[in-house]
């Protein structure tokens, strides 16, 4: 759901909060972080304890997308030159839960919903991970939608640097 968008809409935003402990409200600026395609993504547990584990996700970052379209491709080259293959690895917890929160549509906090228990992600980032093929719908969709030049430029740069990316 998170690489091929479902949160980069108000309404699938509020859909996800069902995944979540509690979630934030959709933040007025994204960061997308964009990623290849790949079925080498990985996913670990690296911590666990009855009612809590760490998962940590390893997959291959492309870039950096704004909220002026602009990406910044993310470094290949590490410390002393070491040339970087995969990366990030990105942490993120879970816990196994009887209670939730989620927002209502119209952005208010619902009560707190007691259900069984669940594995449920303990924290939300305002930063969206997607993959290249959502990445180029976004940005396409965003460039057509405004009249910012300096904005469709930066759509037109963007969409370059995937392309070539892939």
């Amino acid at each position: 759901m998170e690489t091929n968008g479902g949160r980069l809409t108000p309404d699938g935003w509020y859909r996800a909060t069902a995944f979540f402990i509690r979630s934030n409200i959709p933040p007025a600026t994204l960061l997308l972080h964009v990623v290849r395609d790949s079925t080498l993504d990985t996913f670990e547990v690296t911590a666990r304890t009855d009612d809590w584990a760490e998962v940590t996700v390893n997959t291959d970052e492309i870039g950096q997308l704004d909220r002026s379209l602009r990406l910044k491709i993310s470094p290949r080259v590490g410390p002393h030159g070491v040339e970087i293959l995969r990366g990030p690895y990105i942490p993120f917890h879970v816990v196994l839960t009887s209670k939730h929160w989620e927002f209502r549509p119209d952005g208010t906090l619902a009560p707190e919903i007691k259900g069984p228990a669940q594995w449920r992600i303990d924290c939300t980032e305002n930063e969206l991970w997607v993959n290249e093929a959502t990445a180029v719908r976004y940005v396409t969709d965003a460039r057509d939608k405004t009249t910012d030049p300096v904005v469709k430029k930066n759509a037109d740069d963007t969409l370059a640097k995937l392309r070539k990316s892939h």
